[in-house]
This record gives structure tokens, sequence and C-alpha cells, in this order.
């Protein structure tokens, strides 16, 4: 059985595993396989853990919990998966600790059957600890037939065989996510199996693929991987909406172009990139990539897709895309469906589309009023960061001109949002005022108190008397 020297870093693994050996070591046989050897031999901590596990996976992760008092999760029966979730304050990782098991006859055989060398390694949890449970001092030899190692050191993600990424074609989406989260190579001849097999995606549960996704989009670098994927349609199988892109040229050229000529599909993998290469030192849209990052650079990548039903070419030569946003919410339903979004995921991607494009319209027109961004901050509401955000990254993906005339549309709508939304916007008279003077409650307390504040954001009305008298002035009582 080949195996591989580890160096001290394993000690780490070993230690955090200590408190549930007693639990662990309830199994015949038990080994910690995958993820968590991989990382340790990276130097990196982990909080979930794969183990195989003799005789039904499912039966030993319900006596696990119970023992540790865990919370017992069932995977797949039919695949004997079940995960045991562990939450405890004083944990040195984090405050939650994953442990997945699987039945299994042969550990040789269980790793034969697993996606890339990397993730197919084993350690007998039992040689972890000499008679006395006690961690022992000698060095440990990982099962590792497949030179799992070796890769790591090379940082090369390499496949065990194609039958198993065809049993399982959600492998081929981890390929990328791992290249991306470890800045490991795909090998040559993986990605050309990976390219192959890429047609037995839709075959794949949508919950899966989103997940997949998302573990790519929430990288720091996801644009590199996600380029990788377009290079190979891979995104255009899991995103149909996103093949027409390819078919048509951005208006304008990019700073960057992908081979001769530069696609739509191109454009909005650039607007990825800027919006990653950014440094967002504003503390609000620091905020929003930090909680909304994932969904913000999805929206980067379908922003355009409502386009190419909506190009047209004039007799003069030039192309327009009216109303491609309207086109763009009605396709984002499609998504929708296809990656299983939530209804809130798909609120605020529906709110960045829709609006994308008109923090370019305010700064081309050059004679915008602040009431004009106020009412764009109405209506983005709390995804406003992320439009202004994504208006940024689409003109610096197109021509990668000065900008400064959109910069200021963002700096002033900010401000106009830090004022009215962080905190709450405190307008300067309320309904109960409104009763005061004389108003009958109903639909025109909505219009007045809707003039007061645009009012107010442009500097109009600064007190509450101020206010009062021009409800009086505007509005005849006798109306209504």
């Amino acid at each position: 059985m080949k195996g591989s020297r580890l160096n001290s870093k394993m000690q780490n693994l070993i230690k955090l595993l200590a408190p549930f050996r007693d639990a662990l070591l309830e199994a015949d046989k038990i080994y910690i396989v995958g993820g968590a050897i991989r990382d340790a031999i990276l130097g990196k901590e982990t909080n979930d853990f794969d183990f195989a596990v003799s005789g039904k996976g499912i039966e030993f992760a319900k006596r696990f919990a119970k023992g540790i008092g865990g919370k017992f999760v069932l995977l797949d029966e039919e695949e004997d998966e079940a995960r045991v979730v562990y939450k405890e304050a004083r944990l040195v990782v984090q405050n939650e600790i994953t442990f997945d098991f699987n039945g299994m006859d042969d550990i040789e055989d269980d790793l034969s059957q697993r996606d890339f060398t990397i993730n197919a390694m084993a350690m007998d949890v039992r040689l972890m600890y000499n008679s006395e449970f006690r961690i022992q001092n000698s060095e440990f030899r990982v099962i590792d037939p497949y030179n799992g190692a070796e890769d790591i050191k090379n940082r090369i993600i390499r496949m065990i065989n194609k039958e198993n990424l065809r049993k399982d074609p959600l492998r081929i989406l981890r390929a990328f996510r791992l290249s991306s989260t470890l800045g490991f190579e795909i090998e040559s001849n993986t990605l050309k199996v990976l390219n192959r097999l890429s047609k037995l995606l839709p075959n794949v549960a949508a919950e899966r693929i989103r997940n997949e996704l998302f573990l790519i989009l929430n990288c720091a670098s996801s644009y590199t991987i996600l380029s990788s994927m377009a290079s190979l349609k891979i995104l255009d199988i899991i995103i149909k909406e996103m093949h027409p892109m390819r078919k048509i040229k951005s208006v304008q050229s990019a700073k960057v172009a992908f081979g001769k000529s530069e696609n739509l599909l191109d454009h909005s993998l650039l607007t990825v990139r800027e919006i990653e290469q950014t440094h967002w030192s504003n503390e609000i849209t620091a905020r929003f990539f930090k909680e909304k990052g994932t969904l913000l650079k999805l929206a980067a990548l379908i922003h355009d897709i409502g386009k190419p039903s909506c190009y047209i070419k004039k007799d003069d030569g030039s192309v327009h895309f009216y109303g491609h946003e309207a086109r763009g919410v009605e396709l984002l339903e499609n998504i929708k469906e296809e990656l299983k979004l939530s209804n809130k995921e798909t609120q605020v991607l529906k709110v960045l589309i829709a609006y994308h494009m008109r923090p370019h319209l305010l700064a081309s027109s050059k004679d915008y009023s602040d009431k004009a961004i106020w009412r764009l901050v109405r209506d983005a509401g709390d995804e406003t960061p992320g439009l202004l955000m994504l208006a940024q990254g689409d003109a610096l993906a197109s021509s990668g001109k000065d900008i400064e005339d959109l910069n200021k549309v963002i700096k002033k709508a900010l401000s106009i949002y830090s004022n009215t939304r962080e905190p709450k916007f405190k307008r300067l008279i309320s309904g109960d005022d409104l009763i005061k003077i004389g108003f009958t409650p109903g639909p025109i307390f909505k219009k007045i108190l809707k003039k007061i504040e645009e009012a107010q954001i442009e500097g109009k009305l600064k007190t509450k008397q101020e206010a009062i008298t021009f409800v009086k002035n505007q509005f005849i009582l006798d109306k209504f």
C-alpha cells in the first residue's frame, strides 16, 4: 500500500479531532479521508471532515451524533452518506464542525472511486493514537495510492479516472472550484475530459449546480475560473441564457479582449473582473460586497442577458438594445429555475439588472438633478450600493475610458443613500402631522410625504415648520 510521509502540520489535524476520538473509535475501521488531509498538507485549518467507516455509514453517524451531542443529517441514503454537525463555542477553529460519514468495505476501493488525486488520501484514525488514546509521537503515514501528496506539492488537479467523473458530473464544476480556491492548475488531460463530459451537467440536480457555482463566485478571483469555464462553454450549459451573448459583439471594445473580437459574454466576464479588482474602500460598498458579493458577481455575469433579443441595427450602422434591462428581468425567471435561486436572491438580482443602466444615463445627461439621483436610490433601495458597483464595473469593462462623470453620480448617490437609509431617514413631518394640519388619512398622504422627502433631499426644506408651510402652500385642504 503506497503511502506518503506528512510534516508536523498533520499534528494540528490530529489534535483538533482528539476530543472526538472515543466516539470515532467506536467503529471497527475508520479512516479520515479527502479534503481534511489535503488542507493539512497545505497548512490550512479546516472544520469539515470526511470519514470512511466499515459497515453502514448512516448507522454509525447516528451513534456518533448521540455520543457527542451533535445533530444528525441524512445526506444520501442510497450512497450511505450522513453528516453530523457539532457546535461548541470553545472550539479553536470555529464554533461549528461537520463530520461526514460514508460506509465502505475496503479503503483502497473507496479511494479509487473519488474525484481527484488530491482528495484520494486517507489516514487510519486508530493509528493516530496509541493504546492510551494519546497522540502518537511517530510520523503519520497517509494512504496515498494515486500520489495525491505529490500533486498537492506541484499544485495540480488530476482526475482518478474519467468514469468517476461520468458517474457524478458535478465533479466537473468541483474541479474548477478547487482550481479557484486552491490556486491549482487543472492537468491538461483532465481538462480535456471535463470538456467532453460537460454535456452531462444537465443531468445534475439544479441545487447542486447552484451550490458549486456560488462557491466559485465566492472566490476572490472567480473571473479567471469563469473565463476557463466559458472557453469550454460550460457556463452556457449551466446558464442557458448566456449562450446567445456569444453571437453579439459588444458595442465598445474592452481594455482587454479575448481573441480577435469581444462579444457580450466576454464583456460580462470583464465586468466580474473589474468588480473583483476594485478596492471598495467606502464603508457602504465594502459592506455590501462582503454580504452580497456573490450575488453581485452573478448579476455582473448576467446583466446583459436581455441584449441578444433586443438587438437592433439601424440604417446608419448604429446598434441599439432598447429595453434589454426589462428583457433581462424576464429571462431571470428562467435562471431562477435553472439555479433554484431563492425569492430573496432573485429580488436582489432583479433590482440590479432592471436598473443597471440608470447610473450611466444620469452620467451622460450631465445636467441631472439631485432629485433624479434620489429617485434612483429610492427605486434601488437596499441594493443601491451593489447597483453602483455594477455600473462602475460595467463601464470599466466597456471602453475602459475615463468614467469621471459616472463616478460623480456614484459619489452623490452613495451620499444620498447614506443620509436616507443609513441610519433610517427621518422625514421632517409624519402622517400624524398631516392629520393635525387638517388632512383626512388616505392615498394623498403618500403623495404629500413623498414630495416632502424629495424637497428635503434637495435641501429645500430643513425644518419641520418649513415642511408644514410647504404642505399648506402646495396642497389645498378643501380638495381632499
